[in-house]
């Protein structure tokens, strides 16, 4: 195995597969990236079982091959070279692989490749393609919902539905959930469904590929799921379980609606969530006729409250919710103004953007007790 590649190219392909290796890995292997050295390109896959990424870039091949390297020896090892340069990469006897590149030689010790663990392939012939940028920016409005501590383990990835009409996202803690829905054509049959739960660290690696102009290869086999954008692919384990039933809560109601700027709330919620109790978070939110006041309060650090012009006719009401849910979904909406539906004190609220037409995008948030 020889080669020649671009620093360039091989530093932003190796920082994109980096980042699916687990740090304390239990089996050594998973610490390893593959190289894979073919005609004109170099390919680099990396996995923990449950989320694997392959990837290439261009190169000059001598002699093509395989190996694998320690994953974080090849990161730092070529991170800092200088991007322009030219790397030459050699394989020796036993595994080792020599680097050179200008000034700067290193030589690091590899295991054989059949000992990397066998990858699920798909040829893409029958994939849903779709554009990336709007699933990308469904990903982006859904992500910080998953639950990263929740023993349920369907709630450890967001639902994702693709059907002949349409995409919809939605992911949820048990305390609050977000979705998202697009009316588009799939080239789906009319009947076929998918219907999957994406690891969040899958979506965390998809969110990555910053090219939008691209096309997305969706494809399921058992259980696991392929996605490919470009020369990057994603193989994710699909998660295990049964999603809870998301209609119910988005199910219409009769609510008093309060309209916000986005901003203002968000930056009065700043200002006075830092003096929410360390354990709650609790921020109260207290409703009269053309204002809404944010309050929140903790016995060893003081009070803070703020006051914002908010579009409501309705009764003076107060609900509680947790700061950080509703920083996180005003960071996330991008809508000049938002839309909040409210029932009462104890029922869960729904939040929405003031304009909403090429996406349905809505956000419930439990409230908390006093």
């Amino acid at each position: 195995m020889e080669l020649t590649v671009k620093a360039s190219d091989l530093q932003r392909e190796v920082q994109l597969v980096y980042g699916v290796i687990e740090r304390k890995a239990t089996i050594p292997i998973l610490s390893n990236i593959l190289l894979k050295a073919i005609k004109g390109e170099i390919q680099l896959t990396a996995t923990d079982i449950e989320v694997t990424i392959k990837s290439s870039c261009p190169a000059t091949v001598s002699s093509e091959g395989a190996v694998t390297l320690l994953g974080q020896k090849i990161y730092e090892s070529i991170r800092f070279l200088p991007p322009d340069a030219e790397i030459n990469m050699k394989l020796k006897e036993n595994n080792w692989m020599i680097i050179h590149c200008e000034r700067t030689k290193y030589r690091i010790a590899g295991i054989a490749s059949d000992e990397f663990p066998i990858i699920q392939e798909c040829d893409y012939s029958q994939a849903v393609t779709l554009q990336w940028a709007p699933v990308k920016h469904m990903i982006n409005k859904v992500i910080f919902a998953i639950t990263a501590e929740d023993t349920r383990y369907a709630l450890r990835g967001a639902l994702m539905e693709l059907d002949e009409n349409g995409i919809t996202f939605v992911a949820t803690d048990g305390h609050r959930l977000a979705y998202i829905h697009k009316n588009e054509k799939t080239g789906l049959k009319s009947g076929k469904i998918y219907r999957s739960i994406i690891p969040r660290k899958a979506l965390h690696e998809l969110l990555k590929v910053d090219d939008e102009n691209q096309i997305l290869f969706y494809s399921e086999s058992e259980n696991h799921l392929f996605f490919k954008v470009g020369n990057r692919e994603i193989i994710a384990n699909a998660v295990e379980g049964e999603f809870p039933d998301y209609m119910k809560i988005l199910a219409d109601r009769e609510d008093r609606k309060i309209r916000i700027v986005t901003q203002e709330f968000m930056d009065a919620l700043k200002r006075v969530s830092p003096f929410s109790s360390e354990k709650m978070k609790g921020v109260t939110l207290s409703m009269e006729e053309g204002k809404m006041e944010i309050l929140a309060s903790s016995a060893d650090q003081g009070e803070a409250e703020e006051t914002i012009q908010a579009e409501y006719s309705g009764k003076q009401m107060k609900i509680n919710f947790n700061a950080r849910y509703l920083a996180e979904f005003l960071t996330a909406v991008g809508s000049e103004q938002i839309v909040m539906n409210l029932k009462d004190e104890s029922s869960h609220g729904m939040f929405k953007p003031e304009n909403g037409e090429e996406f349905q995008y809505k956000y419930v948030v439990m409230p908390m007790s006093t």
